[in-house]
């Protein structure tokens, strides 16, 4: 999906929000509220993610080549894959809630992580 740019304003009531592929998305509104599950991956125009909501436990954002960096991380989170974000230069710090996070292909990352938790490089 190549031709959607930007979204408007999301329902606040929304709790997944899956745009995978849309390559030609620039940028996001804020994100809802109760959202837990985001998933950009493969959308390599992303330039920026917004805020991310104290709800939210799942993000993909894998193949987000020109995100640079990321916002704050909630506390629950529990899974991120940023697999193939070359943009990437660091991270925020990582919550103790984390489970799993991978980033395979982050050429650009240079990161220091807990040991209590499964990685993917």
């Amino acid at each position: 999906m190549t031709g959607l740019t930007s979204l408007q304003k999301l329902p606040s009531r929304l709790v997944q929000l899956k745009l995978r592929q849309c390559s030609g998305l620039k940028r996001l509104p804020a994100l809802p509220p109760r959202l837990t599950v985001l998933d950009l991956a493969g959308c390599a125009g992303l330039t920026r993610v917004p805020d991310l909501p104290l709800s939210l436990r799942l993000a993909y954002l894998s193949e987000c080549d020109k995100l640079r960096s990321l916002p704050e991380l909630p506390p629950g989170l529990k899974v991120m894959h940023l697999h193939g974000c070359n943009g990437l230069t660091g991270l925020p710090d990582l919550p103790a809630s984390l489970e799993a996070l991978g980033v395979k292909g982050c050429t650009g990352l240079k990161i220091w992580v807990r040991s209590d938790f499964h990685i993917e490089m």
